[in-house]
């Protein structure tokens, strides 16, 4: 009998323990809903004052989404979009990771935000209070620049990406007219356009900062305009074996010329393209159209240091009522789909992924 009535006094003092906890943060919890509302609410520029601060509230029922709406306004002061489509080149990203260069999107602003306004537009930013209105049931989130704070930041940012792209400009190359010393250049020239970016900002933000830094800063057009030069002068060989009317091989160079360099026929080059095309003949399984399966295979080769640079690794089909016609579909695709399309994205993927030591 005693060990029960422990138990139910045990009990009894267990809930009265769990009672009092749930009314002490229920309390506590009203307490915070019916904290008074904060001056910036309606008047952000009494407590950060143009002078010296963007500042921008934001508002939704949802605590995260209320300081996107805060963070896009600030971005939107830039007249920039909020989010970008645009990604870092691979040698951007290792350059960044290295330390070279500063791509700026170093931000204490959450996740949440940054999914949907790029980081580049929040230098300098922050979430500085949060508000949360009962009666309206509305979260107020205002986000705030320091004009001087950022103007320092963006000052080191520029002066860094600089100093690499001179570093870059003063790498001397054996071969003038090799792809290295293209990229080279044109990875300055990414830099530069970058850089061209945060000056824009600095510029609203501390107009005098700006036009200090901007005699320092290479020029994006022209450096974009050295490396086409550089492009113009060196040959990539195109060579496709099996090729058909020459579509093949010109689809290739067609590729090739667009992004600046000179297609050439000749295997002496020191860059060459060699693609083997094959085409075979099947039946639809209903027994009405011939299908033209077709594979390409093959690689860029750097002759110079017997090095392959890109795969060539293409397959498909196309299909008709005879084999003439569904090889003439193939082609199609291999010119639009395959070549001028897929080939096109990895070739340019690989000429803004070399790096220079």
């Amino acid at each position: 009998m005693k060990i029960r009535n422990a138990k139910k006094i045990f009990s009894l003092f267990l809930c009265v323990l769990l009672c009092t906890s749930f009314m002490f943060a229920a309390k506590k919890n009203a307490k915070e809903k019916a904290s008074p509302m904060p001056n910036w609410v309606t008047e952000p520029g009494k407590e950060y004052p143009s002078s010296n601060y963007f500042a921008q509230v934001g508002y939704d029922s949802d605590r995260a989404a209320a300081e996107v709406k805060a963070c896009s306004l600030i971005a939107s002061i830039f007249s920039m979009d909020v989010k970008s489509n645009t990604k870092a080149s691979s040698r951007m990203v290792q350059a960044e990771k290295d330390g070279l260069v500063s791509t700026g999107k170093v931000s204490s602003i959450s996740q949440d935000v940054t999914r949907q306004v790029d980081a580049e537009n929040l230098i300098g930013v922050e979430i500085k209070g949060a508000w949360f209105s009962p009666k309206e049931n509305l979260w107020y989130c205002i986000a705030v620049l320091d004009k001087p704070k950022a103007t320092e930041i963006y000052k080191q940012i520029i002066t860094q990406n600089n100093e690499h792209v001179e570093e870059l400009l003063s790498t001397d190359f054996d071969d003038e007219y090799s792809f290295e010393h293209f990229a080279c250049v044109d990875f300055a020239s990414e830099i530069a356009a970058m850089n061209e970016k945060h000056l824009s900002r600095l510029r609203i933000i501390n107009t005098g900062a700006a036009d200090a830094l901007k005699d320092d800063c290479a020029s994006a057009k022209e450096l974009n305009m050295q490396a086409l030069e550089i492009a113009k002068q060196i040959p990539i060989a195109v060579i496709v074996n099996g090729d058909i009317d020459g579509r093949i091989r010109a689809a290739f160079s067609g590729v090739i010329t667009k992004a600046g360099f000179r297609a050439s026929v000749s295997s002496a080059e020191r860059y060459v393209l060699t693609v083997n095309a094959g085409f075979t003949p099947s039946e639809t399984t209903d027994g009405k159209n011939i299908r033209c399966q077709y594979s390409l295979t093959g690689s860029l080769m750097d002759n110079g240091l017997d090095e392959e640079l890109l795969p060539v690794s293409i397959q498909g089909r196309g299909s008709d009522v005879d084999f003439a016609r569904a090889q003439n579909k193939a082609l199609s695709n291999i010119e639009k789909k395959d070549v001028g399309t897929k080939f096109a994205k990895e070739f340019d993927g690989y000429l803004r992924s070399i790096t220079v030591e």
